[in-house]
């Protein structure tokens, strides 16, 4: 009886340990050996179900985890027509008068054709262009020789373009958001909206101002009295007529600020190469020059003519050569002579 329980013992120990050493994920054969010996549990079985699709998710969530961080960069820098917006540009109001400026300078690809680009965007707004000016800006300059009497000229320049627009006010800031299409780069912008209602009411009573005091000198210079007074009457009234003009000329001025923006744009392009072949003038003379049988003869013919000048230049010196040997004359005769 005491043998058959711990036979029957016995067996449990090796049941047990036989799925102690099955259950161990690392062993293949320990994993073949626990399938032979009986089916997993429905934990297990869940858990091995879903270590794929977990893996999947992980991998597939990876590259949207990068787009996501390529469009937070890429919504992080603004676009160009954000840049060219403000609110000093579109705002209205029923009872202040605004007049509307702005100043832009921006990198193109092409300074002609975006120049050309801006008039036409100018045009289709009712606006129109008050200046268009393009130069060239001349950097560094290289020129080396290339053979055959050519030299090659290699200068950096820069195209620089300079427009000053005026366009209708309430079209100013759909106008800039058109312009975006042809920056490269901007450098600096610059809005402006500045309120003259009361400048405007300035002008006007002023206007009506000088208008009265022209038709009450008017009414004076009609009336009779002695030449000299109408005189000075009639030369008021001149001044007066001169003031009111003017008045209106700069109500008229301003109110034409109001009604159209002026926007200053200044554009400018990557720096260009222009490569040029030029005449070497040095070495065609180099070439054109004298044989050296001809400037042997020429050294001869200068060798002889500087010696003739140096014998004349001695015999210049006559004078002094003549008191020299009358020197030596004067000596010699004094040592000669008995002491």
């Amino acid at each position: 009886m005491r043998l058959s329980v711990l036979y029957r013992l016995l067996c449990v120990c090796l049941a047990l340990a036989l799925s102690v050493s099955c259950s161990k994920p690392g062993d293949s054969t320990a994993r073949s050996t626990s399938a032979d010996v009986g089916p997993a549990t429905p934990e297990a079985a869940t858990q091995e179900a879903a270590a794929p699709e977990a893996a999947a998710r992980i991998s597939n969530s990876a590259p949207a985890t990068a787009g996501a961080s390529a469009s937070a960069e890429a919504a992080s820098e603004p676009r160009p027509e954000d840049q060219l917006s403000s609110s000093a540009l579109s705002q209205t109001d029923g009872q202040r008068k605004f007049v509307r400026t702005a100043n832009l300078r921006f990198r193109v690809q092409h300074v002609y054709r975006s120049a050309l680009a801006l008039e036409d965007l100018v045009a289709s707004r009712g606006g129109f262009v008050a200046k268009n000016e393009i130069n060239a800006e001349v950097g560094r300059i290289q020129t080396r020789s290339i053979g055959k009497h050519k030299l090659l000229e290699l200068a950096e320049y820069t195209l620089q373009g300079h427009l000053t627009v005026r366009v209708p006010s309430d079209q100013t800031q759909s106008l800039l958001r058109a312009m975006a299409q042809q920056i490269d780069f901007l450098d600096q912008r610059n809005f402006e909206s500045m309120d003259v209602q009361f400048r405007l009411l300035r002008e006007a009573l002023a206007y009506q101002r000088f208008q009265s005091s022209q038709q009450d000198l008017t009414a004076i210079a009609q009336q009779g009295g002695k030449v000299d007074q109408r005189a000075a009457v009639i030369g008021a009234r001149t001044d007066a007529q001169a003031a009111r003009d003017e008045a209106a000329v700069a109500q008229q001025e301003l109110a034409d600020k109001v009604a159209f923006s002026t926007i200053a744009i200044a554009i400018y392009q990557p720096a260009q190469i222009r490569r040029t072949e030029l005449t070497d003038v040095d070495a065609i003379l180099d070439d054109s020059g004298p044989t050296l049988a001809v400037r042997l003869t020429e050294a001869m013919h200068d060798g002889w003519r500087s010696a003739l000048d140096v014998f004349v230049f001695i015999v210049n010196l006559w004078p002094i050569w003549l008191l020299l040997v009358l020197l030596v004359c004067v000596y010699l005769r004094l040592r000669k002579a008995p002491r």
